[in-house]
């Protein structure tokens, strides 16, 4: 036995070595002694015949078992050559441009609970459709780190191959996954459109990717540094294809003059949903710059000198001026203390885009006490508070005025 060079404080021995045949871990044990010091150094080595050998890719397929066009699985038909019979596994990494997409395997004793005889056998190694949507990379891929097992006795690792073969070009949205929406940016501006130094308008536009496809309604919440809502938008999107989509919310500046609260003002809770009842949701998105309230357009009140009531042929004609909104015209009983409720399910409230109202004296509710008018911003007012631009009460006697 001979010494080579030391390294780092030690001296490597080297020298033949003669091993049994039998197959199994062997260890090799040096001793080494001088005076009254001994020293032992120890290594393991493996004895194993090749009794697998991996072969050729015979076919690669990708099933779509449920006829969504979306692909279930990659499949690769393996040939594993058996020199002896005996339980065997095949273990294989999936891999694109970008890196490792997933790992699949086989074993004799788990799939099949029998040995596997001396033979040429195809194994089909698959790779989850779900695997390759979620990877984000576009193909070919590539199948490597092949290695067979031979899982009697010691579990060998027999034969290895990388790089066994490449699939055609894929994209991941072709396989079966969850679609999701991935937010990508979010930008924000203000829009005086009358020129007055009020901003009328705060608009929100997101861009992202997404995996989803359909008519969607997008909705989010606006609020305040103490998270209190000023108010609510929507918008409608129809996304033909996967990827960038662009939707758009806009808060009318009202919302935030009528809400009078400063501040750093917060995109919240926003809301993509189909009519099917798919879609996507995320709770926080972007914070704005410091702003005052006072810097958005507010809505103008209506006065009782704004108002202009006519009798004739038995009926009162209210006109008011027009706003440029929509209207919520309320008759009610009850002295007056603001609109309370949805609109729509009052049996005395009316909607309207115009700015006069016609009220029958035959139709007058009983005890009629106050009319109040209110401004709607962006489409009809459910459950969310609106300013309200006016409110006066009538004696409406024929031809009276309030």
């Amino acid at each position: 036995m001979s010494a080579s060079n030391p390294i780092s404080g030690y001296v490597v021995y080297d020298g033949p070595v003669t091993l049994s045949t039998a197959e199994g871990f062997h260890e090799i044990t040096t001793r080494a002694e001088a005076g009254y010091m001994v020293r032992l150094a120890s290594t393991s080595i493996a004895v194993y015949s090749r009794t697998a050998q991996i072969g050729a890719i015979t076919q690669v397929t990708t099933p779509d078992i449920d006829n969504d066009n979306l692909y279930d699985s990659i499949d690769f038909d393996v040939e594993l050559d058996v020199l002896r019979e005996g339980y065997y596994a095949l273990f294989a990494e999936l891999v694109g441009p970008n890196g490792s997409i997933g790992r699949t395997n086989f074993s004799s004793r788990v799939t099949l609970s029998a040995t596997l005889p001396i033979s040429t056998h195809l194994i089909t190694l698959s790779i989850p459709g779900e695997l390759v949507y979620e990877s984000r990379q576009s193909g070919p891929y590539t199948l490597t780190n092949v290695t067979a097992i031979d899982e009697n006795g010691f579990g060998f690792t027999v034969d290895t191959r990388d790089n066994l073969t490449a699939t055609a070009t894929y994209l991941p949205q072709q396989f079966e996954g969850e679609r999701t929406v991935t937010l990508e940016n979010i930008t924000y501006e203000t829009d005086d459109e009358n020129d007055n130094g009020l901003y009328d308008t705060i608009q929100f536009t997101l861009t992202a990717d997404s995996q989803l496809t359909g008519t969607f309604r997008v909705s989010g919440r606006l609020v305040d540094e103490n998270d209190g809502t000023i108010g609510w938008a929507n918008s409608e999107i129809t996304i033909t294809d996967t990827g960038s989509i662009t939707p758009t919310l806009i808060f009318s500046g009202s919302q935030i003059s009528s809400h009078q609260v400063h501040g750093e003002y917060a995109l919240r809770d926003l809301n993509m949903l189909s009519v099917e009842g798919t879609g996507w949701y995320q709770s926080d998105l972007t914070t704005t710059i410091p702003y005052s309230y006072t810097q958005f357009e507010g809505i103008d009140q209506l006065s009782i000198n704004d108002l202009a009531v006519i009798y004739a042929n038995g009926q009162f004609t209210i006109t008011w001026p027009d706003m440029g909104l929509n209207y919520e015209v309320w008759l009610t009983s009850n002295p007056y203390t603001g609109p309370t409720g949805d609109c729509l399910s009052q049996a005395h409230c009316i909607t309207q885009a115009v700015n006069q109202f016609v009220l029958h004296e035959a139709d007058i509710p009983d005890g009629l006490q106050t009319v109040i008018v209110i401004g709607i911003h962006n489409g009809l007012r459910t459950q969310i508070p609106a300013t309200t631009i006016g409110s006066f009460k009538f004696s409406l006697q024929s031809g009276g005025s309030p």
